[in-house]
């Protein structure tokens, strides 16, 4: 203060005359452009009145830009902790769609392994009819004349069971291709699930270090404005 100026109530030099007890006060930055911590200390005679008193301040610079770095540190962390708990909840989710993709395989699977009977049981309707045909053939060579008409029934039969064995053949040669492309892509799926489910573990993982972090940056922030 200048020389003559009187000391306001509520300066800690002014407090500890009136008081004849030790003051302290933090001034804000904004007061002087500068934060500081002051200390009103009362002077007595060797009657023991107080005649006066000492102000001490000691710069809270260095514990401004503490504080300061510890609430940009706190904010980054929970701003990650965050995104982190997104990425997580992104990746259960992910798993659990895969995981129903697997499921949906599976079925897919077995509904393959029933065309596979229904075509077996078709070929051995075809062998049958070309095994008729072929006898019906015989017995209408027996016939001779009478058995003609016979005869072009019979063929037709065993150019009917030809022909399907042809095509269960075909047929059989494509479901052999589906199921190695299901095969393929049931490898591809649960090798996502499966990174899925690591990358939902290691999100949850750095969230909860992210939180610890901010909290521990809390704790610095309350020891800072001890000092």
């Amino acid at each position: 203060n200048v020389i003559g100026t009187m000391v306001p109530p509520g300066d800690p030099v002014h407090d500890a005359i009136t008081t004849g007890m030790i003051q302290k006060a933090t001034v804000p930055k904004e007061t002087f452009g500068i934060a500081f911590r002051s200390m009103g200390i009362p002077l007595r005679d060797d009657d023991g009145n107080i005649i006066g008193s000492i102000g001490l301040g000691m710069s809270l610079k260095q514990q401004e830009a503490l504080t300061d770095a510890v609430q940009s540190f706190a904010a980054t962390s929970e701003e990650v902790a965050a995104t982190s708990e997104e990425l997580a909840a992104s990746a259960q989710e992910l798993s659990n769609e895969t995981e129903s993709l697997t499921h949906l395989q599976q079925e897919m699977n077995t509904q393959v392994d029933k065309t596979d009977t229904m075509l077996d049981f078709i070929n051995k309707v075809a062998a049958n009819s070309n095994l008729l045909g072929l006898n019906a053939s015989i017995e209408a060579a027996r016939a001779g004349e009478h058995g003609r008409g016979f005869e072009v029934v019979a063929t037709e039969i065993r150019k009917m069971a030809d022909s399907s064995a042809s095509s269960v053949q075909e047929i059989r040669g494509i479901i052999t291709d589906i199921k190695e492309k299901v095969a393929l892509l049931s490898n591809a799926t649960t090798k996502v699930a499966d990174i899925a489910q690591h990358q939902a573990a290691a999100s949850e993982e750095i969230s909860a270090s992210m939180q610890q972090l901010a909290s521990a940056a809390e704790n610095i922030e309350s020891v800072s404005e001890l000092l």
